[in-house]
């Protein structure tokens, strides 16, 4: 096997592993920028969250429960206790949202889930109020057919606790928004920065790749060849009798 054929072997094993390296590299690329924040495959993996989000009400607010409260003022005995049910429902599904999103919010830790959970906090007193005056007013006075005491607490004292929970709400999405928005700005810039560093080490790699076969090619033609090989040297000793040269 001749100087000139081992070097193109050498030659040709390096381009395929640079070919390798760039087409790897390309693939990660790609991958990367299909599903980075903002882009087509993001948009396209939150719409139907954000369809849902949009038009069901949200276990975290008190819409439905108020809702409900008005719809006892002039309910029928059967459609009082069916309300009744429907509110019981509502309040456990309020507790475990504000439960759940306060577990999240503490593992979380950082300036914003912080400001987020004294917000969360305070929910509590005007929750709290809302809850009392439904189960212990509102509902035994439809229960009663005392409809006077009824409408007085839905559109006094408990649409005073709901307007209040809704504006703390209110507080909770601006900042929440402001939140995800710096959140969204940090997640970008890592990674842009990893994208960086990835494209450094690629063409480190086929620049490294590129420089072992100069230096093998150049090791190879400055070895000594004899220029005349017997008949009894075969191949395989030629061969070998090459590397060790290189290898010096």
């Amino acid at each position: 096997m001749s100087q000139r054929h081992v070097a193109r072997k050498v030659s040709i094993a390096i381009a395929l592993g640079v070919i390798a390296v760039l087409a790897t590299a390309g693939f990660a690329y790609r991958t990367v920028e299909r599903v980075r924040i903002g882009s087509e495959e993001f948009d396209r993996a939150l719409l139907y969250n954000n369809v849902l989000l949009d038009t069901t009400p949200a276990p975290g607010t008190l819409s439905d429960a108020y809702l409900l409260n008005i719809g006892l003022l002039d309910a029928t005995p059967a459609e009082i206790e069916e309300t009744v049910k429907l509110l019981g429902l509502s309040e456990d599904a309020y507790n475990a949202s504000i439960a759940n999103w306060t577990r999240e919010l503490q593992e979380e830790g950082g300036a914003d889930a912080n400001a987020a959970l004294a917000l969360l906090d305070e929910l509590t007193e005007p929750a709290n109020e809302f809850w009392r005056l439904s189960n212990e007013v509102v509902v035994p006075a439809a229960q009663s057919g005392d409809v006077g005491l009824a409408l007085e607490t839905v559109f006094g004292p408990l649409r005073e606790s709901f307007t209040q929970h809704h504006e703390v709400g209110d507080r909770i999405l601006t900042e929440l928004v402001a939140a995800s928005e710096r959140q969204e700005a940090r997640t970008t810039d890592y990674i842009e920065h990893q994208r960086n560093v990835a494209i450094v080490v690629v063409a480190c790699v086929c620049l490294a790749l590129v420089l072992a076969g100069v230096w093998l090619r150049i090791r190879i033609k400055r070895a000594p060849v004899q220029t005349s090989v017997p008949q009894e040297v075969n191949d395989e000793q030629h061969d070998k009798q090459l590397v060790d040269a290189i290898a010096r």
